[in-house]
């Protein structure tokens, strides 16, 4: 399963999109909320530029996606920095399809950056 995002609209009717580059120049990649304003499925680089369109706010819930999948902050070995997803911030949560719980980004205070609900390295 690949990273996607979660995020939810204010008001819950309000549409939200985000910019995708391509070939042709920017184009517009629509999202439609559910009736109680939640959007799935949002890929990562689409959350990269995701707004709302008619409303007056968006919330980033959370990720979903395996192990592997987990966004990264800062450079990356090899790779330069994180650009094909949004990088965590403290506090994000994901929920490990690999292990099967969420997880939550803590940065430099775990080993991996992220930890469990009982706080333990993950």
């Amino acid at each position: 399963m690949a990273l996607t995002y979660v995020y939810a609209v204010n008001p819950a009717g309000a549409s939200a999109g985000a910019i995708g580059y391509g070939v042709g120049g920017p184009t517009l990649h629509p999202y439609t909320p559910s009736a109680a304003g939640i959007i799935t499925g949002v890929t990562p680089a689409d959350a990269l530029s995701i707004n709302v369109q008619g409303g007056s706010g968006l919330v980033k819930f959370c990720c979903t996606g395996a192990t592997a999948d987990r966004p990264l902050s800062g450079p990356q070995a090899g790779a330069g920095v994180n650009l094909a997803s949004p990088a965590p911030v403290f506090g994000d949560v994901m929920f490990d399809t690999t292990l099967g719980v969420p997880i939550f980004y803590v940065g430099n205070r775990s080993s991996t950056g992220w930890v469990n609900s009982a706080g333990s390295a993950v």
